[in-house]
């Protein structure tokens, strides 16, 4: 386990009075941490009311959510290819509700993609599997629009993508 305080604890310690420091502090945040049973930095995250991070399904109907809206209304082929990744994925009625759920998130464009497609870069067959989804939705309604190239792209850039690989994604579908 990581005990988050207890690391913060240890590294103000050193900070302000060394290794007699750094011990003091994390005994003292190692407390906290079991006093208030904070095991990651996923739980003090949601303690301090940080977003969650997207589960993988989630974030890839996130994103075919963001690009069906890109470019103003959501098109029924976009609903149908939707439908088919739901299929493809063998949701159940639970996983397709939450689907529906992340690909209506997707359409408002509140949430940043940024650090969920970051945290992707060591896992690329995830990455292929999410840019190959959002290629089959941008090509649902026959032509793809700069405007979802470059979307696609851009997140192939921050999930450590080089253009060609993610255009090579695209002749594939």
């Amino acid at each position: 386990m990581l005990w988050p305080v207890t690391m913060l604890g240890a590294a103000a310690g050193l900070a302000l009075a060394s290794i007699p420091g750094a011990l003091l502090g994390g005994v003292l945040g190692h407390s906290v941490d079991r006093r208030l049973r904070l095991h990651s930095w996923a739980v003090l995250g949601n303690r301090l009311g940080w977003p969650a991070q997207p589960s993988d399904n989630d974030l890839q109907f996130i994103l075919l959510g963001r690009l069906a809206k890109c470019d103003g209304r959501v098109q029924e082929a976009h609903i149908a290819q939707a439908r088919a990744e739901m299929r493809r994925l063998n949701l159940n009625a639970d996983g397709q509700q939450q689907a529906i759920q992340a690909f209506s998130r997707g359409k408002s464009a509140d949430e940043s993609l940024r650090l969920p497609m970051r945290r992707l870069r060591n896992r690329p067959e995830l990455v292929r599997r999410l840019l190959s989804s959002c290629w089959r939705l941008a090509a649902a309604e026959g032509q793809v629009s700069d405007r979802k190239r470059d979307l696609i792209l851009l997140w192939g850039r921050w999930a450590g993508c080089t253009p060609t690989g993610v255009m090579s994604l695209y002749q594939r579908t």
